[in-house]
C-alpha cells in the first residue's frame, strides 16, 4: 500500500539506484566497497520533498486516529495508509471509530498519496500548496501582491496556482455537496462524508452495505463523483471549452 503511494519518479530513481550497486562486492564479502557504491548513488536523492511531506502527514494523521478512534498505533497506521493509498480493503469497523476518526479518515482520502502515484484525492503537493496560500493570504490582503510559491526550487506560476487551487475547491465543493445529498438518504453527516470522499476520491470504502436495492439518484451521484475525481474534474470542462481563435492583424511598424 505504501509503495502505491510514491510516485512513479520515485520508483524510477529506487531501480536507478539498485541497478548501480556494486551486488558482486556484497556477495564477495567486500563489505565495505558496496557501502562505498551506495555513498556514490546519492540515494538521498530519494528522499525527495513531496516524499518527506507525505511521511509527515502520515504521522499527524495516524497520530490523530489513534486518538480519535482508539485504535493501537499501529492498526491506525495501517488504516490511514489503506485510506490514503486508495486501496480501499474494507477492514474499518465504522461504528466503534466515532466521528472525529471518521473525519481523520476523510482527510486521508482528501489528501491522498504523492503526485503521479496510482491513489486519488488532491495529493500531497497540492495541499503543500494550499497550505502556502493560505499561510500567504494575509500579506496578499494587505500587500496585494501574488505569493512566491517555490515547488523543487522553481516559483509557481500565476496560472498554475489557479489551477492547484481550483481543483482542490471542486474537489471539497463535490464532496460536500455529495454529502448532503446522502444525508437524505439514511446517512449521518460523517458516513455521509466518507461516502462521498471515498467515491471522489475512487478509494472504495463505505460505511454502508451497498446493494442493488440502493436508491438510484445516490447510484448516479457516486459514479458521478467515482468518474470526475478520477479525471481530476477538470479535463471534462477543458474538453467542452471551445476555443476561440484570435486573427492576428499583419502589420508594418514605422
Amino acid at each position: 500500500m505504501l509503495f502505491s503511494a510514491f510516485s512513479f519518479v520515485f520508483h524510477f530513481k529506487l531501480l536507478t539506484f539498485i541497478a548501480k550497486l556494486e551486488w558482486r562486492k556484497l556477495f564477495s564479502r567486500h563489505w565495505r566497497r558496496f557501502s562505498l557504491s551506495i555513498k556514490r548513488t546519492k540515494w538521498k536523492t530519494l528522499l525527495s520533498f513531496e516524499l518527506k511531506c507525505y511521511v509527515v502527514l502520515l504521522v499527524l494523521l495516524t497520530l490523530g486516529f489513534w486518538g480519535a478512534s482508539g485504535v493501537n498505533p499501529f492498526q491506525s497506521f495501517y488504516h490511514v495508509v489503506d485510506f490514503s493509498s486508495s486501496c480501499g480493503l474494507g477492514v474499518v469497523d465504522f461504528q466503534k471509530i466515532g466521528e472525529a476518526g471518521k473525519m481523520i479518515l476523510v482527510a486521508a482520502m482528501f489528501i491522498g498519496p504523492m503526485s503521479f502515484s496510482i491513489g486519488g484525492g488532491i495529493r500531497v503537493l497540492r495541499t503543500y500548496v494550499l497550505g502556502k496560500s493560505l499561510v500567504a493570504l494575509p500579506k496578499t490582503f494587505l500587500t496585494g501582491k501574488i505569493p512566491k510559491i517555490k515547488l523543487d526550487g522553481e516559483v509557481i506560476q500565476l496560472q498554475d496556482l489557479i489551477i492547484h487551487l481550483l481543483i482542490i475547491a471542486s474537489f471539497a465543493l463535490m464532496a460536500v455537496g455529495a454529502a448532503w445529498i446522502l444525508t437524505n438518504y439514511g446517512y449521518s453527516f460523517g458516513d455521509a462524508m466518507v461516502e462521498s470522499v471515498s467515491a471522489v476520491t475512487t478509494t472504495g470504502d463505505s460505511p454502508k452495505v451497498l446493494t442493488p436495492a440502493f436508491p438510484i439518484i445516490p447510484k448516479l451521484l457516486l459514479m458521478m463523483l467515482m468518474l470526475l475525481g478520477r479525471i481530476e474534474i477538470v479535463p471534462p470542462f477543458v474538453a467542452l471549452t471551445k476555443e476561440e481563435e484570435t486573427k492576428e492583424e499583419n502589420y508594418y511598424s514605422i
